[in-house]
């Protein structure tokens, strides 16, 4: 029962954070578009606090069921990689975490976590565009496969500055020490070592 608290209670977290992120106005720059795609400290800090497995099932499920399908934006097959993808970084965001209050491990863990998730999701989207271009005209559309290569990259970058640093690091660093010690025993269980 307790593992259930913690999927549920990473599930409306972090999907709650989805539905907030998404209202947040989004400012473009030319080809670059500047703004929040998810509040990484959500995941980090409760993975940093509780058992990493269950909120890395949890929050990405809150994700999908919040935001995606009660938003209508649900997007069918392909949410299942992007589950994926946000499970398995949480995870290793959560085991990077020894000690919640050390905050070099939870700046860390956040930009890993955005790193994973936003490096394997652009390495699949590539592999398709590679997939579904011709190799009779890959000449033709070698500009238009490289600007899709240099607009993935660049996405990376602007997801670990607003993501991962400005909505990541900084909460996680102020939020974890303080509720350390503090929520374990609301769900009857003990801090982590």
């Amino acid at each position: 029962s307790q593992k259930l608290m913690i999927l549920v209670l990473s599930m409306t977290l972090y999907g709650v954070g989805d539905i907030v992120a998404s209202v947040l106005p989004e400012i473009s720059v030319g080809p670059l578009e500047l703004g929040v795609s998810y509040f990484s400290f959500i995941a980090v800090v409760l993975a940093a606090l509780l058992n990493p497995v269950w909120v890395a099932l949890g929050a990405p499920l809150g994700e999908l069921v919040f935001s995606d399908m009660l938003l209508g934006d649900f997007a069918g097959l392909s949410e299942l990689e992007g589950y994926l993808e946000t499970a398995l970084a949480i995870y290793i965001a959560g085991v990077i975490v020894r000690d919640p209050c050390r905050r070099a491990q939870l700046a860390l863990a956040c930009v890993t976590m955005v790193l994973i998730d936003k490096v394997s999701g652009g390495i699949i989207d590539i592999v398709k565009v590679a997939v579904g271009i011709d190799p009779e005209t890959l000449e033709e559309s070698d500009g238009l496969f490289s600007a899709f290569v240099i607009a993935e990259g660049l996405d990376i970058i602007v997801t670990v500055a607003f993501s991962g640093v400005l909505f990541g690091i900084l909460p996680a660093i102020w939020l974890a020490p303080r509720l350390y010690g503090k929520i374990e025993p609301i769900m009857g269980l003990r801090p982590r070592d």
